[in-house]
């Protein structure tokens, strides 16, 4: 949905490319973003030290989170 809105906008400017996470003109979103944005996310769920590694999340596996009550995440 928010992807048909971003294609309408773009108008001609769209770019058929058939990528699900796309920038706004439907091109592929920068790895820089990609890692900005994530590190954002984690911080603010209180996961700073989260790790994004070739599209996979990786925790540690003897963290604890905030949230978990004492289970390992």
């Amino acid at each position: 949905a928010a992807q048909d809105k971003m294609r309408e906008y773009a108008g001609e400017l769209w770019q058929k490319t058939g990528f699900v996470f796309a920038n706004e003109v439907g091109d592929h979103l920068s790895p820089s973003t990609v890692y900005h944005q994530f590190k954002r996310i984690a911080e603010s769920i209180g996961l700073p030290d989260a790790r994004l590694h070739n599209g996979c999340v990786k925790i540690g596996l003897n963290q604890e989170h905030p949230n978990s009550k004492g289970a390992p995440v």
